[in-house]
């Protein structure tokens, strides 16, 4: 058997964010921001409330921790696409 090369087009990927609480980090103020890693992605872009703080050493990562003791009481939204060779995905946001 010999290999055979197959090429596949997408023209669509799905990123969905997931939220882990991170009390021994920084007490009750830290949460954990995630996606699945995506094949390919060369960067992660993430959007954070104004007010948060990045507390992650990398934030070109399919994973994000923040600071969000200072945020105002309310409906908040943290966002992420991905970067490849073909371009941007779609932005994934997650309100909490």
């Amino acid at each position: 058997m010999g290999n055979t090369e197959v090429k596949l087009n997408l023209d669509r990927v799905r990123l969905v964010i997931y939220y882990q609480a991170m009390p021994a980090m920084c007490m009750k103020d830290c949460s954990f921001f995630y996606v699945d890693p995506v094949k390919n992605a060369t960067q992660y872009h993430w959007k954070i409330p104004t007010g948060a703080e990045v507390i992650s050493n990398e934030v070109n990562q399919s994973f994000i921790g923040l600071n969000i003791g200072r945020l105002p009481y309310g409906i908040h939204e943290v966002c992420v696409q991905t970067e490849s060779a073909a371009g941007l995905s779609d932005l994934c946001c997650l309100s909490f």
